[in-house]
């Protein structure tokens, strides 16, 4: 096994600006038609989630969180399925790619055997994840610029606290790595990513980088947000009202080119063996 992974470029401030469930036919078959009921959306404090399987997965499904529709080409499909259920694919792939599922899964290594029993032999699995809990290299706190606590590392404690609750952690209590090893995948590679939480940087390319993230991160807040603080049962029992309250002085950091911190993450592939 190796490890490619890099350490944060040192970068130069812009101070420019101050601131189981089985009884889905679904669970049962390879593919089949999306009834009326998987599209009927259940909605919470004005947004919409998942009908199948309700309630498991924390983040909304609509407009606001789509990706936009594009023609697609015509050898690609889409199934509606639990991946936490034994999966019933009617062919292994070669390629298995999974992306931005922290808080998605109760049982991480499950899901990384079934990736691998489902690949065929010399088949490739590919992770990328991104931390949720901002890092600030320098020596100043994130709240430099003011006395108060911060928002945003309140923010992260909540988001924490409440996937764990939930038994679907957005700070896993494993290495990836490991778990990768420990399955059976060989040739495993690593490589740590940094982005700026907003374009605090100088530099043209990780001042957009950063610019993106920001603008990413700002529109998706709240609904990374909604579901766990205000459900009662795992959540924090927030009112919306509350909740979107507090994510003004979130999003008011998160602006704030003074704090010049990171999100981190990790971008790991691996192989399944010939034989």
């Amino acid at each position: 096994m190796s490890d490619g992974d890099e350490h944060p470029v040192n970068l130069v401030v812009d101070n420019s600006a101050d601131e189981d469930d089985n009884d889905s036919a679904l669970g049962r078959l390879s593919t089949t038609s999306i009834g009326s009921s998987i599209l009927s959306f259940p909605e919470e404090n004005g947004r919409t989630y998942h009908a199948y399987k309700a309630g498991r997965y924390p983040w909304p499904n609509d407009e606001r969180m789509r990706i936009p529709k594009r023609s697609l080409p015509p050898n690609l499909k889409f199934e509606v399925d639990d991946l936490e259920s034994d999966w019933t694919f009617s062919r292994p792939f070669t390629y298995i790619h999974s992306r931005m599922m922290l808080g998605s899964f109760s049982n991480w290594p499950k899901f990384i055997n079934q990736c691998f029993a489902n690949l065929e032999p010399g088949g490739y699995i590919e992770l990328t994840e991104l931390t949720f809990a901002p890092v600030f290299p320098s020596l100043s706190s994130p709240s430099t610029a003011s006395s108060a606590p911060s928002s945003l590392l309140q923010w992260t404690a909540h988001l924490l606290s409440t996937s764990a609750l939930l038994s679907r952690p957005m700070c896993p209590p494993f290495c990836f790595e490991s778990l990768l090893e420990s399955t059976g995948f060989v040739s495993i590679k690593s490589h740590h990513f940094s982005w700026p939480i907003n374009g605090w940087p100088t530099d043209p390319k990780e001042k957009e980088l950063g610019e993106w993230c920001l603008a990413n991160f700002d529109r998706g807040l709240s609904g990374l947000s909604m579901a766990l603080f205000t459900r009662a049962e795992g959540g924090l029992g927030w009112s919306r009202e509350s909740t979107e309250l507090f994510l003004v002085g979130v999003r008011k950091e998160i602006r704030d080119k003074r704090r010049k911190g990171f999100w981190e993450g990790k971008v790991l592939y691996a192989q399944k063996p010939w034989v």
